[in-house]
């Protein structure tokens, strides 16, 4: 049997949340898994494990939206992506700028 990995939940719940833009809104959740590329299956435990978790609810027969402890969390892990990413860009600027430091000494 297949099993869907945290990084995996946690990119629905991020993707939910920018797909969304605000808690309450209902969003088809196996749109959401098309553009992961996820399978339905997969999808539908994905959000079987969130809602379970307290961070989101169905709605319909396929629509789901973020729970506020949801949002929270979504919002918790788009943050934490961004200081990620911002410490990666830093990274590699001062890589950048010691390889230009250290091609014109050789100039």
């Amino acid at each position: 049997m297949e099993t869907d990995t945290q990084l995996e939940r946690d990119t629905f719940l991020k993707h939910l949340l920018e797909t969304a833009e605000e808690a309450r809104r209902v969003v088809f959740m196996f749109d959401i898994g098309e553009t992961l590329g996820f399978s339905r299956q997969k999808t539908k435990r994905i959000v079987q494990y969130l809602e379970g978790e307290g961070l989101v609810e169905w709605q319909g027969r396929d629509g789901v939206c973020l729970t506020h402890l949801g949002l929270k969390a979504a919002v918790a892990l788009s943050d934490k992506q961004e200081e990620e990413d911002m410490a990666a860009l830093s990274q590699i600027r001062t890589a950048n700028a010691k390889q230009q430091r250290f091609s014109r000494s050789w100039s």
